[in-house]
C-alpha cells in the first residue's frame, strides 16, 4: 500500500481548505436526526414512535428533495442552490423549535425536500479538484471525513440537547447549517473539472437513466439498508445483554474500521466492483450475530465487515459519476443521494420488525442478507453496460471498466 496517492489530493489546488470546510458543513447535517429525535422525546414530551415519524419526514423529503436539487445544481450553478438551501434551512431550525407536532411533521418534509445537500455536492468537488485517476483516492478521503463527522456530529447533538435544551440545539443546528451554506459559498468551488465545462445540451434523462445506473443505485440502497440495520442489531445485542452503555464506543470503533478500510482501498493502484465491496460487507454482517452479547466480542467479530463500508460508498460514488453524463451529474448524484436514504428508510422498519420478532441474531443476518439481494440486483443490472454509454461523458468509459 502506497500513501503517495493521497500525497498527491492533498497536493491539489485548495485540497485542505476543500476538506476542512466539507467536514466543518458536515457536522451539523450528521446532527439532525439525534437532534430532531430529542426535541419531540425531550422537548415535546412525545414516545419514540413519535420521533420515528419525525425523522421519517426529514428522511423522505431528503428522498423526494435530492435530485431535484441536483437538477437545480445542474442548471442554476451552486451558489444559487446554496442561497435557496441556506434560507430554507434557516427558516425551519430557526422556527422548529415552537412548532407543536402535528405542525413540525409536514415542516420537517418540506426541510428535508430543501435540505442543503452537502454530501453530494461535496463529492462533486472532491471529484473535480483532482484527475480522474486520482479520483479514487480522493472519494475514499471524502468518505473517512464523512466516518469522522459522524462520530462528532450526534455526541455533540446530545451534548447540547442534554446540558443545555432542545431548543437552543434546534437553533444551533439551523445557524451552522447557515454557516456552512455561507462557507461553502465564500469557498465556490468547482464541481467539474476544467475539461469537463461542455457546451452541449442536457441529454435527455432517458439516454442515461438506464441498467448500470440504476444497478448502482441498488447497491446504495443495499449499502444503507445493511448498515443501518446492522446498527440497530447491534444496540439490540447489547441492550439484551445489558451492556447498552457500551453502544457509543462500539459505533465508534466500526467508525475506525471504516475509515481504515477507506485508507487502505484509496492507496490501491486499481478499484474494486461495488457489486464485490457489497458482496463483502452484506456477507461479512450476516454472522455478526454469533458473536453473543460482550461488546467487546461483538466488536471485533463486526469489525471486518466494516473495513469495507468506506470503500463500497467510494466507489459507489465513483461509479455513478461516472455512468452520468457531465451535464447532468448533479442530478444523478442527486439520485444516488435518495438510493442511500430509500436504504435507511426500508432498513430501519423492516430491521426493526426483525427484531422485535425474532431478536438482534436474525436482526444482523436479514441486515446482510438485504444486502446481499440488493448486490444481486445491481449485478445483473450491470450486465447492460456495453450498451449504455452516456452521452456527454465519453472521457469516462475506460474508468467504469476499471477494477
Amino acid at each position: 500500500m502506497s500513501l503517495r496517492s493521497y500525497r498527491e489530493v492533498f497536493a491539489a489546488k485548495g485540497a485542505v481548505t476543500l476538506f476542512a470546510t466539507l467536514m466543518f458543513a458536515r457536522i451539523p447535517l450528521v446532527a439532525t436526526g439525534m437532534v430532531m429525535t430529542l426535541h419531540v422525546v425531550l422537548g415535546l414530551k412525545h414516545g419514540y414512535a413519535a420521533a420515528g415519524f419525525a425523522a421519517a419526514s426529514v428522511t423522505i423529503g431528503v428522498a423526494v428533495g435530492s435530485p431535484l436539487l441536483g437538477r437545480v445544481l445542474d442548471s442554476a450553478g451552486l451558489y444559487k442552490l446554496l442561497v435557496v438551501t441556506a434560507a430554507a434551512e434557516a427558516a425551519f431550525w430557526g422556527f422548529a423549535w415552537m412548532l407543536p407536532y402535528g405542525a413540525l411533521l409536514p415542516a420537517a418534509f418540506v426541510s428535508g425536500v430543501l435540505a442543503l445537500p452537502v454530501m453530494s455536492v461535496g463529492r462533486q468537488a472532491v471529484a473535480a479538484l483532482v484527475p480522474i485517476a486520482q479520483r479514487r483516492s480522493a472519494l475514499s478521503l471524502d468518505s473517512i471525513s464523512v466516518e469522522l463527522t459522524y462520530m462528532i456530529g450526534p455526541a455533540l447533538g446530545v451534548w447540547l440537547c442534554t446540558t443545555l435544551s432542545t431548543n437552543i440545539a434546534m437553533i444551533a443546528v439551523g445557524a451552522a447549517m447557515v454557516l456552512a451554506a455561507i462557507a461553502l459559498g465564500v469557498l465556490n468551488p468547482s464541481i467539474r473539472r476544467g475539461d469537463e465545462q461542455v457546451e452541449e445540451a442536457r441529454p435527455p434523462r432517458r439516454t442515461w437513466l438506464r441498467g448500470p445506473i440504476i444497478g448502482m443505485f441498488a447497491i446504495g440502497i443495499g449499502a444503507m439498508f445493511t448498515l443501518t440495520g446492522a446498527e440497530l442489531a447491534a444496540v439490540a445485542m447489547l441492550r439484551e445483554g445489558g451492556e447498552v452503555g457500551w453502544t457509543g464506543l462500539v459505533v465508534a470503533l466500526m467508525c475506525v474500521a471504516s475509515a481504515t478500510g477507506g485508507i487502505i482501498y484509496g492507496a490501491r493502484p486499481s478499484g474494486i466492483s461495488p457489486v464485490i465491496l457489497l458482496l463483502v460487507l452484506a456477507g461479512l454482517t450476516v454472522p455478526v450475530g454469533l458473536a453473543g452479547h460482550d461488546w467487546w466480542v461483538l466488536a471485533i467479530v463486526w469489525f471486518p465487515s466494516n473495513l469495507a463500508c468506506a470503500p463500497t460508498i467510494a466507489t459507489y460514488n465513483e461509479r455513478v459519476m461516472a455512468l452520468a453524463p457531465v451535464q447532468a451529474r448533479g442530478e444523478a448524484m442527486g439520485l444516488a443521494a435518495s438510493a442511500n436514504t430509500l436504504g435507511l428508510a426500508i432498513g430501519q422498519p423492516l430491521i426493526g420488525a426483525v427484531l422485535d420478532a425474532a431478536g438482534p441474531v436474525w436482526g444482523f443476518v436479514a441486515s446482510g442478507a438485504g444486502g446481499l439481494l440488493l448486490a444481486g440486483v445491481g449485478g445483473i443490472l450491470q450486465m447492460s453496460r456495453g450498451r449504455d454509454q452516456p452521452r456527454g461523458a465519453p472521457e469516462v468509459r475506460p474508468q467504469i471498466d476499471a477494477g
